[in-house]
């Protein structure tokens, strides 16, 4: 059995549409759990530092309601 890895994965992005990982292959890519509608979203400023320090980083915000829509 072949192990999967990320690339191998599609997902939905945030207008509903497929988005291939394959295409981020070969790039350094940060993937996490995001929260957008809690007291954490200051962290959202360190992100988009991140970003504009390294712009060939793709960072990869995953929503996750287990948390009360946190």
């Amino acid at each position: 059995m072949r192990l999967k890895n990320i690339f191998d994965f599609t997902v939905k992005n945030s207008k509903g549409e497929d988005l291939d990982l394959a295409q981020y292959r070969g790039h350094p890519v940060l993937v996490l759990n995001t929260a957008s509608k809690c007291r954490f979203t200051p962290q959202l400023e360190g992100l988009q530092l991140l970003h504009e320090t390294y712009p060939t980083l793709i960072i990869l915000g995953f929503p996750c309601n287990q948390f009360g829509i946190q």
